[in-house]
């Protein structure tokens, strides 16, 4: 058996799932157009939460066709409802001396990331996964 242990800031909350954000952020950073990411919770209208994805971007733009193929890698590897709802590309992640990541400070104090620039809503696209029966 395997267990998470994480700060419970750091679990996001989405349709009654909990979601360890470290196991988004292992994930993701497996992905070789990612060069550093930070899985934070995000407000949403349907489901209170939504699992999103600050990504800083290795050589790409940080556009919409990395943002559905960094969603496609998730989707194939995690349970379907802890792919990342949005990814925004970052310049960069504030961190402490220990190069923790500092997740209250990667956006402005009453900033909504969903409405930046490089943020794309991929939440059509997660859909439950037809189990096969065979």
């Amino acid at each position: 058996m395997l267990f998470f242990f994480d700060r419970k800031k750091n679990i996001i909350r989405r349709s009654g799932e909990n979601i360890a954000a470290a196991e988004i952020e292992a994930c993701l950073q497996g992905h070789d157009t990612v060069a550093q990411v930070a899985v934070i919770a995000i407000e949403d209208e349907l489901r209170d939460e939504e699992v999103m994805a600050c990504v800083v971007a290795q050589h790409a733009q940080g556009d919409k066709g990395q943002a559905k193929a960094l969603f496609d890698h998730a989707y194939s590897e995690l349970a379907y409802y802890k792919a990342p709802g949005w990814i925004v590309f970052v310049d960069d992640l504030p961190v402490t001396g220990t190069q923790k990541v500092l997740k209250h400070m990667i956006f402005k104090d009453g900033e909504d990331p969903r409405q930046l620039p490089r943020a794309h809503d991929l939440r059509a696209f997660k859909k439950r996964k037809a189990r096969h029966h065979g």
